[in-house]
């Protein structure tokens, strides 16, 4: 469940196990690979059979962070003199014996020890998170515009086949709606791009592969679109790049949700 950090590619607001805050918890714990909390990874904060479900840790987590997106070392130690998932130990004292402060079933043998001393306000002497905001959220709007090229295009090859039969006003819908899906690759690629760098996603595995078909597909979204300006194509190769391009976009599609659900 390792690669469940690629969560946070498209879902904005969600306290989410991206590389960026996996790190931020490593660092701020000195979490060893060898360890059963590194294991873990995802499971840390979030529910394996619900994922991207949160545990009782994630939840808390999220309540005292000002950008569940992106997490600081202040917010976990925010939490850390609260017992999330009830098993008696704080997620202090869990995490610094290496068990998951989000598993109840999951905690050190024996009696837990009393709990870090509070201030006045009922709250730990470690700082709070100071308020923060970004102009450009981590997910660089992505979410709000990547669905757009996928859906006009996939519909506009559905319509170009439906011409076929002798329907002109169905082509010339089609025709609109495969220019509108290219075009709406102009916003999708760049926002893209900048989830990916700001994430800390690195040019291997899923992220590489999602990458490398959502660019083949935009290059033969331009193309055929393109081709369909300029007169109404009915030639046997006309139909194949749009059949492959659909395949692409479907795939580049399927292999950005692998990224933001899991395998």
């Amino acid at each position: 469940m390792k690669r469940a950090w690629w969560i946070a590619l498209m879902l904005p607001g969600l306290a989410s196990a991206t590389p960026k805050n996996w790190e931020v918890f490593k660092t701020t714990y000195g979490t060893a690979e060898s360890s059963k909390i590194f294991a873990s990874g995802c499971n840390v904060c979030h529910v394996e059979a619900k994922f991207p479900g949160r545990n009782s840790y994630g939840a808390a987590l999220e309540e005292k962070s000002d950008n569940a997106a992106a997490i600081t070392a202040a917010n976990l130690h925010a939490i850390e003199s609260i017992d999330s998932d009830g098993d008696k130990f704080s997620n202090g004292q869990e995490i610094q014996a290496d068990f998951l402060p989000g598993d109840p079933t999951s905690h050190p043998a024996g009696e837990p020890k009393a709990p870090p001393a509070t201030t006045s306000g009922g709250t730990t002497d470690r700082p709070e998170a100071a308020a923060s905001s970004e102009l450009i959220p981590l997910h660089s709007f992505h979410p709000a515009v990547v669905h757009f090229p996928i859906a006009l295009f996939l519909f506009g090859i559905l319509l170009e086949f439906w011409g076929m039969r002798g329907r002109p006003e169905a082509r010339l819908a089609a025709k609109y709606s495969l220019i509108g899906g290219a075009a709406a690759t102009l916003l999708t690629i760049p926002t893209g791009l900048a989830v990916f760098l700001r994430s800390g996603f690195k040019w291997e595995g899923t992220p590489l592969l999602h990458f490398i078909l959502a660019i083949a597909a935009t290059a033969l979204m331009i193309g055929v679109s393109v081709w369909r300006m300029k007169e109404e194509p009915t030639s046997k190769l006309y139909w194949a790049l749009l059949l492959l391009t659909g395949a692409l976009v479907a795939a580049a599609g399927h292999f950005g949700g692998v990224m933001v659900y899991g395998a």
